[in-house]
């Protein structure tokens, strides 16, 4: 393996991480992960002394991804001392990598879409099309044995249930005048919806005059799409 220049690493004697140059060094890359012992250089106080640095593996672990009406089983390679949380957002392929609580990304996962449905039988493995930077994923639930938890280290997770997280459905009820009917669209995660605004879902265009957001109905103000559960209006012309 390749040996690097510099490393920042943990200084006992500045008691911060720092820069440090790499004197000599010498290391294996193995499936197991890498193993470098290098002799390093602070570059703040210059303190010069031996390190053993060892980076496992990324394990894959088996998922299950939403994407609408289709599920489809995949992989995702975490950091096996990183911890996965219901909630976090990680990356499907790409060259992204799939993170957990380190991705520094958490949305409201939708109680009432847990990723509890079976896959389709028969789905293709490799008939998702991730972009280039990968596909953004909400995790719904996670599975360690037999049991579903709200967070567990990568070394333990049996399967975790993913939904696709670059878009969501938004369901709205519109009073015609003389009954509602039901529509919905998709819209990216961040997209806020106001009271007020007039938003179109299908052929239809929408006055939004309340928005549940599961555990409020909001009548002023907005919220993300990521949190609306449904949309209330009138239709308009």
């Amino acid at each position: 393996m390749e040996i690097p220049n510099a490393l920042y690493l943990d200084c006992p004697e500045c008691g911060e991480e720092t820069l440090h140059e790499v004197l000599k060094g010498r290391g294996s890359e193995r499936a197991g992960g890498v193993r470098l012992s290098a002799l390093v250089k602070c570059g703040t106080c210059g303190t010069i002394r031996t390190v053993e640095i060892r980076e496992d593996a990324e394990r894959a672990v088996e998922a299950v991804l939403s994407d609408g009406d289709r599920s489809t089983r995949c992989s995702i390679p975490l950091d096996p001392s990183s911890v996965v949380s219901v909630g976090d957002i990680i990356m499907l392929g790409g060259g992204g990598s799939a993170g957990g609580a380190d991705a520094g990304e958490r949305a409201g996962a939708d109680p009432g879409d847990d990723g509890k449905d079976a896959p389709e039988d028969g789905g293709d493995d490799d008939g998702l099309a991730t972009p280039d930077e990968g596909l953004p994923c909400l995790v719904t639930a996670i599975e360690v044995g037999t049991r579903r938890v709200p967070r567990a280290k990568a070394t333990s997770v049996d399967t975790l249930w993913l939904k696709r997280y670059d878009r969501v459905k938004v369901k709205v009820s519109v009073n015609t005048g003389r009954k509602t009917v039901s529509r919905d669209f998709w819209a990216a995660p961040d997209e806020r919806f106001e009271i007020g605004d007039v938003v179109s879902a299908g052929d239809m265009k929408v006055l939004i005059h309340s928005l549940n957001t599961g555990g409020r109905r909001l009548r002023r103000g907005s919220a993300p799409a990521s949190e609306v559960r449904r949309i209330y209006g009138r239709e308009v012309e």
